[in-house]
Order: structure tokens, then C-alpha cells, then sequence
């Protein structure tokens, strides 16, 4: 596979450029009519050739689970080497790290049947920076209005916010050039090529740059030849960009500074067309970069006077050849713009700009009107560009100079003329006024919007200052759903009741009852989790970090301490003590487990203390005598049957037998610390926490490893399984102690976190979960309880591929569908459900919409829109309508008898059996309808669409028609990516799910914007109202399916999906179960009251305004 990959783009390059590939990515595929088959990679087919660069090859492919188009760029055997696989695993490492509008996003890394690493990544479809640089220099007319220097500043401030959120998380770039900046179709602006990017302050130097700075600069012959090409090696990125460290092969001196005069680069060839440094060879570019011998950009254009022609790379332009700049007004650089590009172009670093931050303000004041800090303007220039900026203003006081040299003659006149100058400073008081507003309403979603990528990065300290720092009165729903996520809690346990050393739930799925051991006194508090409150307490007498193990039954529970050794049993209901166990030699020790065995007639305790080896005792509780024993044990945890235990010995886990001690299996030795044990609730897994941060999960029987991921770049402190087979973990982000502690859960197949919730951020002991119902607790100085929901689906279906759509229909059936899969009835009365095919097999299709259990479907390869019923035996069966299109989306009204289907860009209404449309809807501008539905009692039509978009903007149209005429009613620009539409269910609402995590909510009858719902952490993938309740149901790629109150917003009930997006939700006609379609191949139906029930029992008390 890899080698006809690589041969398809030497031949590919060969035939149409005949020289070195450029290294960058287009959504513009080149396809060699002659070139082979191109074949598959894991999950993909892959479709076009589209660039080649240093490190690999970029290629326009399908990915076969969402059947959606992407890049995948592959690293061709060519540039085969231990540090090209390191450099390329990192780039993919980085862009997995950053999640940005103008980075681009990674979705897989992986390898193909060869071993060969790719990864793959959003398919961007449009031209690079420098292609557009060469057009402005030929004077392409279309170059000329789209991208006059305005534009060209605005997509430069958009890299540097791209470049300048690498920086704040680490990550320097380090070949910054216009060839690696895309400026997409529609507007976008994404940098490209992170194949060269550090990850500052992370891992070891064998995690990080395998260069060597001592290595010989001078590279081979064919670097020679391009000094525009990417240069790796100790002098590393492209040298007419690179900054003067790096052109000295100083790598341990890169940093934020080196990516600001790189930027200062592209700015340079922004105003001038030209790059900053030019030459014929690569020495003599080096040096004039090591040297700073850079020209002003005030001092020439950018242009040869032989237009249309291309020069040949590497050659200079004559000054004498020198005309005026076609791109900029008046033909020149503005002295401001060529200051800032010099200033960010300065040798020495400490003389650039120290941050990117500080570079994008000054051309911001620039595009302002204000002058910039490079320019060092002075009182006359400020007062220039101040009367510039205020130029009635400026008028008005010259009128006033004029007037007061007549006030002698003209009195009156000169009063009039005063009190309309007074007019003019109450107008222009309150434009300031006005724009102290608007500075403060920018300030609230600035700091928004750092609480949300705080939240991202786990940094639950960062989300309050953030959080905080916005004002009261600006604190909008956005606000409140990351003031939540920041204590997701349902309760705490007051502080009075002193620190918790250890956490034990008593079984119950209704919520129960929770025992928490004391750490430094002598008390089980009895915690009920209904009321909230400790109702109870049992005196053990036994000090100092007690633990504890309860019976199966639930009746005793038996403690310990090792400041002396003391082992008790007690009666949980009336606190009365049962057996006593005790070794006054042990002192200053810590019991690091506790297991009362299954027939309650054995007491296990693994203990480590300074008068005594670490040693593990089983001891009969009627005799009180050791029935075995084994040394060296770190730590003990036992399975939730009692059958077997996991212990800790050197750093590696032992599974025994409980009753004899008999050892049954061990794993493979760990490089840390272990920190916490776990079993699954059948007792087939157990998992292990340590002090390098990572999880790790084995087969209890054989000891085969199952799973290792890293969960922080600190320690694991606990783990534990869920009920259905989640891993939770406890973990500190670093490894100083009072750093932040988060709980995850992790879907077990793909190891994706499916929750979060912030701990507190210190002294957080230990991990425990009721697996019955999914509550969490973390006992520590501050004592917390969570809920994650655990699996309570009636019916789940393995439905072979993404489920695109579900749809419940007749009452007993499920209607899924998804990308090569046709249509699929499962007839859900059936256990397992069994599927009957109805439909010839379709490798796109779509389930829209149905009503009164008849509904139409689209068929992509057919072209046709389908429709289905229930026969008189109450069967479903399918039959091919009388209408011939592609329907990208499609609704009915509710009757089912018409159909409003999307033609792009044309909408369409159909009545049943005519084959010809009864009217037509067009919207100039959109060019995709992704979304349409009836509303306002089925007297109007409303559909989302996609229109076209210029730089930066991410803008989707929502339209309203009448339903009989046809005429547009209202147009609407939402300010995101529309990704889901629904109507309530009497149509009087529209409900709109976007990228930006929101829903809207908007008045069918007037077209008001009602109300915005900040729902989840990623982008909204589903909606559907319940069809009698006030409830309505949100899907998300977060993986979590919510139910909210709609008519204010508060959350009702939530469950997750298994791991990967929720891709379609439904509720059946009674309301009384919600289904959800899922891409990893799931279709999952609830009970729609247990999950509202289940969300009652632990929502948190709501918030004191």
C-alpha cells in the first residue's frame, strides 16, 4: 500500500511540477489519470493525490464510519527513519493537543498494512497564503478584490491567534512561512504543517527533539537548491523564514520569539509580495538571515515590471524593476506596517516582540487608527492620527476657533454655536459610554472563552480566576454551564466532621447510604445520600487513617489502624463491636488494605510500617490465628465477590486466591509506583493506578494486558470500575501534591474520556463508587459526591455501522441507517432485536423524518426519496416514491402524506403520489440546506443551510417560508455552524444545535430569538422534543445525551453514549423512551423516567443567587 502511495506522488510530481513538491496542503486534489489505484487504509479509502512535504504525503480520502471526506497524510517510505517517525508521531501529537478554529483539527493516527504511520485530519478545501501572494504579484484581477491588504491583515492576525494559543500551551512551531497558512473556500484560516513543532517543558529529551546542535549546518546538495524549502537537521525550517537562532543551528535557544520573527516573515511578504531574505544559494540566504541584512519594506515594491511572468526560484528582484505595490492603496508600504514587520525582524531576540500577542495589538491599532508601539510616533503623529480617527470632531473645533474669533461682533451667535458644541460632547460622551460597554462585553466573552479552554486542558483553577474575572451582570449561559462543570458535584460533607481517609458505599441502587472512616478520629460517620446529612455515627476507638472492608450482606464492617496494629469488626446497624484483632509490637504503621472474605470468617490486611517488613495476613477470625501469609506487599485490594485479591510486590500485580493465598497469575512489571487497585464487577479485570500517571488494565485470570494509556503528567492516585464496564480514575495533573485532582471516566473500548469532574485541589486520599447506581466519592480534607449514569438501555442494537439516524415506528420497531448500510427495521419485541431488511443495500443513505408511523427516506444512490407504513398486519413495509432527486435533507409534515425535501440548493414540497413539486425555494447565497422541518402548526417551512463565507467567519442562514406560497418570511445569519434542527411539538418553537455548543431557540411566529442553552462541552450533534412533556433532548460529540426542561434551560437527566460521538437521538410517540444513534455502530434505547428519576436522586440543590 505505502509503496504504490509513494510511487503515485513521485510520478504525480514528476508529470506536473517537474520539481521539488511544495509542503503544503490543499483541498484542491491533482489526480493522475494514470496512476494506479490508490487502495485503502485502516477505516478509509483513499481517493486523490494532493501534496507532498517533507515528512510525507497528503491525500483526499473517505472515512468509512462517518462517510465523510478528510486529508490523510501518510509518511512515505522516502522519509522512512526512527526521528522522521518521531517528528511525524509528534506533529500529530500536536495537533491533537490543539484545539483551535485556526489549527487544523486531527481526528486518528495510526498505521497501515505496511506499518507506515498517517494520520488523519479535517480535509481544507482552498489555497495557501503564498498562492494568493503570487496572484496579487501577476495583478490577477480576482486576486485583486478579494485579497487587497485589509484582508490580508485579517487573515495574519488570525494566524497569530492561532500561533499565540500554541504558545500558551506549549507549543512553538518553528516553520512558520505563507505556504503553510491555508485560507479555505469559504473563509477559513488554519496553519498548517506542525511537522517541525516542540512541545516545551514536556517529557524527557528521548520525548522531545532528536536534533543535535553541534550537527553540521551544512545540509545536502538538494537543500541547496531551494532556500524556500523546509530544512531539517540542526538548521531546522525554511531559511528565508527562519529566525536567526535557528539559522545557526542554536535549537535549545528556540522559542515563542524565534515563531514572532517568523511571523514578522510573513507579514514582510504580506506588504511586499516578496520574502524578507533573498538569495541564490542557501549559504547566502543563511547569512543574510544570521545577520539581519533585511531591507525595509517602505524602501520598494513587490513586483516585476514583466507582468504575468513567473520568476524562476531563487532569483532576486532588480530594485530597477521595482513598481508600485498593486495591493496596498497608494502603491507603498505604510511606514506603520513596515515598522511593526522590523521590529518583529530584529537579530536580537529581546528586541522583537515578546509575546504574539503584543505583534497582533499593534496591527490591530493599526487597522484601528491608532498608532503602533513599533513606530515610536510622537505628539505630532498621535495628534494626527487622533484628528484622523475623529474627523468631525476635528471639523468641530476648528469651527469653534473660527467662531470665537468673532465672538465680539457675534454674541448670540456665538451662544448658539456653544450650546450646539455641547450637544456634540453629550453625543460624544455617550459613544464613550457605549464603547466602555462594548470593551466590557468583550472582556466577559474573552474570559468565557479562556474558562473554556481551561476546562479542555483540566485546569479547574484557571476556569474560577477566569469565571470570576467576568462581570456579574455579563454572566450569561455560557457562564453558568462552565461555573458548573467547575463543581459538578451533588454534595459535600460539612468540614466539621474533620478530614476522611477512606470512603465505603453500602449497596443499593436507590442512592444508599455511604460510610466514611476518619482520618485522624475514631468515628464511621453513616452519610445518607438521600438526605444528605450523617444520621448516624459508630465509635470504633481505633485512630489514625482507618480503613476499612463491609460484608457482602452489608451487616459488619471491620476497621483498621497499624499506629498500633488494631483489627475490629462491628454491627453496621447498632455499632456494636464483634471481634477484635491486635499486635501492640506495630507501631507507626499504615494498613494499605483490608478484606473481610466472602463467609465473613476470614480478616485479610496488607500493612507497611517502619518496625515491621511489609508483610499480607489472612487470619481466621474464630481463632484469630495466621492462616497464610506473604511478604513485601505494597498493597492489597480484593475482588467484589471476595474470590480473589490484588496485590502489590515490587511493582507489579499478583492475583491470589483469597481463602489460601495461592497465587493465580502476575503481570508484567510496572516502571512506578503502584497507587491503587481495582477489580471489574465480575471480577475478569483489574486495574492498576501509579505514580507515572498511567492506567493499566489486565486480564485477572491470565494476566494478559488489556490497556496502558496515560491519564495526567502526575500521578494515578485511584481507580475503579463502573457497574457496565467504565474505568474511573482520581489523578493529580503534576506531581506536586497540591496540585489539581480530576475524575475521568473512560469508555474501555477506545480509551476516550467520557466525563470529567474537578476534585478538590488537595489532599484528596482515595477513590470509591457505588457500581449500582454510579455515585462517586473522593474522601479527603473536603469530602465530595459525584454521579456518573452507568447503562440503563432497555434495547441495544449493534447496527454494523455509524447510526446516522433512529426512528422509532409502529411502536415496536427501531429505524436505523447510516453510511453503507441501508435501512434497517429491528423489531425491538425480540430479544436480542432481530433486523428485517426491507431495502436493497445503499452505501449513503438518510432517515429524516415520520409521522403517524408513515415516513419518507432518502436513497443517495437511487435518487430517489422512499417511503414506508405499516401493513394491515401491523409489519413495516417499504415502497419507492414517485419523485426522482437527491434528498439531502427531508421532513414531513404531521399527517405524513407531504414531504419537504432539500435539493441543493433547492427546497421542494410534495404531496404524496404527484410526481411533480408544488412549489420551489430558493435563498440567494446558501449553498447547502443541511436541515429542514415544518413549524407554527405546519403553516410554514424552515430549513439551515450553509451560505458562502468569507475570511474567519462561521455563519449559517436559518430561513422561514410560507408553507403554500413559497415566499421567504424571514432570513436569519446565526453566528455558528448550524449541525441540528428541530421543531417543538406544536411547532410554535424552532430549536437550533450549532458547533459553538449552544442551542437557540427561536419564536416560529415572529422570528424572535427566545433564548440561548449553553448545552455541552462539544459540538451539538442532535435535538428532539418529547412529544407531551416540556422536555427536550441534546446529543453532543462529548458523548452525552442530556435532557433539559425547556422551558428554562435546567438539566433534568443525562446519560452517555458508549465512547464516540452520539450522531441521532429520538423519543418514541408516548414520550415514554428516548433513543440514540451513536458512531461506534450503537443504537441504544432508555426509559425516558429513569433517567429523569436517576438525575432527581443526585442533582445538585440549586444556587443561591
Amino acid at each position: 500500500m505505502s509503496e504504490s502511495l509513494d510511487n503515485f506522488v513521485r510520478d504525480a510530481f514528476q508529470e506536473h511540477d517537474g520539481g521539488d513538491a511544495p509542503t503544503v496542503v490543499t483541498g484542491a486534489p491533482v489526480r493522475d489519470s494514470k496512476a494506479p489505484a490508490l487502495g485503502t487504509l485502516p477505516g478509509h479509502v483513499v481517493e486523490d493525490f494532493i501534496a507532498r512535504g517533507g515528512m510525507g504525503a497528503v491525500y483526499r480520502a473517505q472515512q468509512m464510519a462517518l462517510g465523510r471526506e478528510v486529508a490523510v497524510k501518510l509518511m512515505t517510505a522516502q522519509a522512512e527513519s526512527a526521528e522522521m517517525a518521531e517528528r511525524f508521531r509528534r506533529e500529530a501529537l500536536v495537533l491533537g493537543r490543539l484545539e483551535h478554529p485556526n489549527i487544523v483539527p486531527i481526528h486518528d493516527l495510526g498505521t497501515d498494512a505496511d506499518g507506515q504511520l498517517f494520520y488523519t485530519m479535517k480535509l481544507v478545501k482552498g489555497r495557501t497564503l503564498q498562492a494568493i501572494l503570487n496572484d496579487l504579484r501577476l495583478e490577477h484581477p480576482e486576486a485583486l478584490r478579494e485579497h487587497r491588504l485589509p484582508a490580508l491583515l485579517t487573515i495574519f492576525r488570525k494566524v497569530c491567534d492561532a500561533i499565540a494559543f500554541a504558545h500558551s500551551q506549549g507549543v512553538i512551531h518553528r516553520d512558520l512561512k505563507p505556504e503553510n497558512v491555508m485560507v479555505g473556500e469559504f473563509g477559513e484560516v488554519l496553519v498548517m504543517d506542525w511537522g517541525l513543532a516542540k512541545i516545551q517543558d514536556y517529557g524527557t529529551r528521548r520525548q522531545g527533539d532528536a536534533e543535535s546542535p553541534d550537527a553540521d549546518i551544512s545540509l545536502s546538495h538538494r537543500l541547496m537548491v531551494s532556500p524556500s524549502q523546509t530544512v531539517a537537521g540542526a538548521v531546522m525550517g525554511t531559511p528565508q523564514y527562519m529566525s536567526p537562532e535557528q539559522a545557526w543551528g542554536q535549537i535549545d535557544e528556540l522559542d515563542a520569539c524565534s515563531d514572532i520573527f517568523s511571523l514578522g516573515g510573513i507579514l514582510y511578504s504580506i506588504l511586499t509580495l516578496r520574502p524578507p531574505v533573498e538569495g541564490t544559494t542557501l549559504d547566502e540566504v543563511l547569512e543574510k538571515v544570521r545577520t539581519g541584512a533585511i531591507t525595509a519594506p517602505t524602501a520598494f515594491g513587490a513586483v516585476t515590471a514583466s507582468k504575468g511572468v513567473q520568476a524562476k526560484k531563487g532569483v532576486v528582484l532588480e530594485a530597477k524593476k521595482i513598481t508600485p505595490l498593486p495591493h496596498i492603496a497608494g502603491g507603498r508600504v505604510p511606514a506603520a506596517l513596515s515598522a511593526v514587520a522590523m521590529k518583529a525582524l530584529r537579530v536580537e531576540k529581546a528586541d522583537r516582540y515578546q509575546s504574539v500577542a503584543d505583534l497582533s495589538a499593534d496591527i490591530e491599532k493599526y487597522q484601528g487608527g491608532f498608532a503602533t508601539s513599533a513606530e515610536q510616533a510622537g505628539a505630532w503623529k498621535q495628534l494626527k492620527l487622533l484628528m484622523l480617527r475623529h474627523k468631525a470632531v476635528t471639523a468641530s473645533l476648528a469651527a469653534m476657533v473660527v467662531l470665537s474669533a468673532g465672538f465680539v461682533i457675534q454674541v448670540m451667535s456665538s451662544e448658539r454655536k456653544a450650546r450646539h458644541h455641547a450637544e456634540i460632547a453629550t453625543l460624544n460622551e455617550k459613544r464613550a459610554n457605549d464603547h466602555a460597554a462594548e470593551s466590557r462585553r468583550s472582556l466577559a466573552r474573552a474570559q468565557i472563552a479562556l474558562a473554556d479552554a481551561a476546562a479542555a486542558s483540566l485546569d479547574a483553577a484557571a476556569m474560577r480566576r477566569a469565571l470570576d474575572a467576568c462581570p456579574e451582570e455579563l454572566r450569561d449561559d455560557s457562564w453558568r454551564y462552565l461555573d458548573s462543570r467547575v463543581d459538578s458535584s451533588f454534595c459535600e460533607l460539612d468540614k466539621k466532621h474533620g478530614p476522611i481517609f477512606r470512603a465505603i458505599f453500602t449497596r443499593g441502587a436507590n442512592g444508599g447510604e455511604c460510610l466514611l472512616l476518619q482520618e485522624s478520629g475514631t468515628k464511621i460517620l453513616v452519610f445518607d445520600l438521600v438526605k444528605r446529612a450523617v444520621t448516624r455515627t459508630i465509635e470504633t476507638g481505633v485512630r489514625r487513617r482507618m480503613t476499612g472492608s463491609l460484608s457482602l450482606d452489608g451487616r459488619e464492617i471491620a476497621v483498621a489502624s497499624g499506629d498500633p496494629l488494631e483489627v475490629k469488626i462491628f454491627d453496621v446497624a447498632t455499632g456494636a463491636e464483634k471481634f477484635r484483632y491486635s499486635d501492640p509490637t506495630v507501631k507507626n504503621g499504615e494498613l494499605t488494605g483490608l478484606t473481610l472474605s466472602a463467609d465473613n470468617s476470614r480478616i485479610s490486611f496488607s500493612l507497611k510500617a517502619a518496625s515491621h517488613p511489609n508483610y499480607l495476613h489472612s487470619v481466621d477470625r474464630a481463632t484469630k490465628a495466621v492462616r497464610w501469609s506473604m511478604k513485601n506487599v505494597m498493597m492489597s485490594k480484593a475482588s467484589p465477590d471476595r474470590t480473589l485479591l490484588g496485590v502489590s510486590i515490587d511493582n507489579t500485580i499478583h492475583i491470589l486466591r483469597e481463602d489460601s493465598g495461592e497465587r493465580v497469575c502476575a503481570m508484567e512489571p510496572s516502571r512506578a509506583f503502584i497507587w491503587d487497585i481495582a477489580f471489574s464487577q465480575d471480577s475478569t479485570l483489574v486495574a492498576a493506578g501509579d505514580h507515572h500517571g498511567f492506567a493499566s488494565v489486565w486480564n485477572a485470570a491470565s494476566g494478559e494486558r488489556r490497556q496502558r494509556f496515560r491519564v495526567t503528567n502526575g500521578r494515578v492516585n485511584g481507580v475503579a470500575f463502573t457497574r457496565d464496564g467504565r474505568l474511573v480514575t482520581l489523578a493529580q495533573l503534576t506531581a506536586d501534591e497540591s496540585s489539581q485532582r480530576v475524575i475521568q471516566v473512560w469508555n474501555p473500548d477506545n480509551l476516550v474520556a467520557v466525563e470529567t469532574h474537578f476534585a478538590t485541589a488537595a489532599y484528596t486520599y482515595a477513590l470509591s463508587i457505588n457500581p449500582e447506581n454510579g455515585t462517586i466519592c473522593a474522601p479527603g480534607r473536603v469530602t465530595k459526591f459525584w454521579r456518573t449514569p452507568v447503562h440503563e438501555q432497555v434495547v441495544a442494537i449493534h447496527a454494523g455501522n455509524s447510526c446516522f439516524s433512529v426512528l422509532f415506528f409502529g411502536g415496536r420497531f427501531l429505524l436505523t441507517s447510516g453510511a453503507g448500510k441501508y435501512f434497517e427495521f429491528w423489531d425491538m419485541e425480540k430479544q436480542p432485536p432481530v433486523v428485517l431488511n426491507l431495502m436493497p443495500r445503499s452505501t449513503n443513505s438518510g432517515v429524516v423524518n415520520a409521522a403517524c408511523d408513515r415516513g419518507f427516506f432518502t436513497n443517495f444512490p437511487l435518487k430517489k426519496v422512499v417511503r414506508a407504513s405499516l401493513d394491515a398486519s401491523g409489519q413495516p413495509k417499504v415502497e419507492q416514491g414517485p419523485w426522482n432527486m437527491v434528498g439531502h435533507a427531508i421532513a414531513t409534515d404531521k399527517t405524513g402524506t407531504e414531504v419537504i425535501v432539500a435539493d441543493n440548493p433547492v427546497l421542494m414540497r410534495y404531496v404524496a403520489d404527484k410526481p411533480d413539486p408544488l412549489l420551489k425555494c430558493r435563498l440567494d447565497g446558501v449553498v447547502r440546506w443541511k436541515h429542514v422541518a415544518y413549524a407554527d402548526g405546519d403553516t410554514k417551512l424552515v430549513s439551515a443551510g450553509s451560505r458562502e463565507r468569507t475570511a474567519g467567519e462561521e455563519t449559517d442562514v436559518l430561513a422561514f417560508w410560507d408553507r403554500e406560497t413559497g415566499r421567504l418570511l424571514q432570513r436569519i445569519d446565526v453566528p455558528t455552524v448550524i449541525t441540528a434542527l428541530a421543531t417543538s411539538p406544536d411547532g410554535r418553537v424552532v430549536a437550533c444545535g450549532g458547533s459553538d455548543k449552544t442551542v437557540r431557540f427561536f419564536a416560529a411566529n415572529d422570528f424572535r430569538l427566545e433564548r440561548t442553552m449553553r448545552a455541552h462541552d462539544r459540538t451539538v450533534t442532535a435535538i428532539a422534543w418529547h412529544p407531551t412533556k416540556p422536555v427536550i433532548a441534546t446529543a453532543s460529540d462529548d458523548v452525552a445525551l442530556k435532557l433539559w426542561d425547556s422551558r428554562d434551560g435546567t438539566l433534568i437527566g443525562h446519560t452517555l453514549g458508549i465512547g464516540r460521538a452520539i450522531l441521532a437521538v429520538s423519543f418514541d410517540a408516548k414520550g415514554d423512551r428516548v433513543a440514540i444513534g451513536t458512531a461506534d455502530e450503537r443504537a441504544l434505547v432508555f426509559e425516558t423516567e429513569k433517567l429523569l428519576a436517576a438525575h432527581r436522586l443526585t442533582a445538585p440543590p440549586p444556587k443561591k443567587p
